[in-house]
């Protein structure tokens, strides 16, 4: 279907058109076909490279081509499609919401095979864009979000903290008892823990945990906090609440993720 329509695009000179369809089916074949994925994505690339009159729709088609890779864990197909956005981006609308939406999905790509230094750099262009045009946006706390992650994977809990409380913000004023405002809790609380606040941390946890049991209960975050917050009580001496969150925990895991790392651990607690 996709290559008939592509035929179909090129007759009638439509550059979009095809590229859209060239991603489509490398895509669908990139499972089999490495290669020929391979080569779809570089013709749909020298597509985009060569269309003058509409940029900017290019630009979308190859956005989502490069999600659609993302989505199968083809990191760096999804970071070079994304590259050539930004370069269409950087030409035509630079520093636009386009641009740092690009910028957002290419520090979470390079982040994701562990390139930190350069997600940085990305998350950090975006967060500049963001703040200036949509300051106080739920935008604005998800990269704020992301820059805290990476500040507390190189030591730099001050940063992190700071970034995670930015988002926090944002979050409570937003979208209150959300996930992502349980998730940032915990993420401060993991702070606070590797701080030795173990008090700091114990309410940290506690907030992210009456949020999951309201909105996510079974989930593997409240699993996780569970976790957590029998690690301390363990710390503090006090055993049988320490048992209680673990069996809390070990319950969620044994039900949706067993034979996992965590119910492992769990179990070694």
């Amino acid at each position: 279907m996709w290559r008939q329509a592509g035929e179909a695009f090129g007759q009638a000179s439509d550059r979009v058109g095809v590229a859209e369809c060239l991603l489509a089916q490398a895509v669908l074949v990139v499972g089999d076909n490495q290669s020929e994925a391979g080569r779809l994505v570089g013709e749909a690339i020298e597509l985009a490279r060569a269309e003058k009159e509409r940029p900017l729709a290019m630009a979308q088609v190859l956005y989502r081509g490069g999600a659609g890779f993302f989505q199968r864990s083809m990191l760096g197909v999804a970071e070079r499609l994304w590259l050539e956005v930004l370069t269409i981006h950087e030409r035509v609308v630079p520093d636009s919401l386009e641009m740092a939406q690009t910028l957002h999905s290419l520090g979470v790509a390079v982040g994701s095979r562990g390139d930190l230094e350069t997600a940085e750099a990305y998350f950090k262009r975006a967060l500049v864009i963001r703040e200036r045009l949509v300051p106080d946006t739920l935008d604005v706390a998800h990269t704020l979000n992301n820059l805290g992650v990476l500040a507390g994977n190189r030591g730099d809990l001050a940063e992190a903290e700071a970034y995670y409380k930015r988002a926090l913000t944002i979050y409570e004023r937003l979208i209150p008892d959300s996930r992502e405002m349980a998730n940032t809790l915990n993420n401060l609380g993991v702070l606070a823990r590797r701080r030795d606040d173990l008090a700091g941390a114990e309410a940290y946890y506690t907030q992210a945990l009456a949020i999951y049991k309201q909105i996510a209960p079974g989930s593997r975050e409240m699993a996780n906090t569970l976790n957590n917050l029998g690690g301390l009580a363990d710390n503090r001496g006090d055993l049988e609440a320490a048992e209680a969150y673990y069996e809390g925990a070990l319950a969620i895991y044994a039900r949706y993720w067993p034979d996992t790392q965590e119910m492992a651990n769990t179990l070694n607690n």
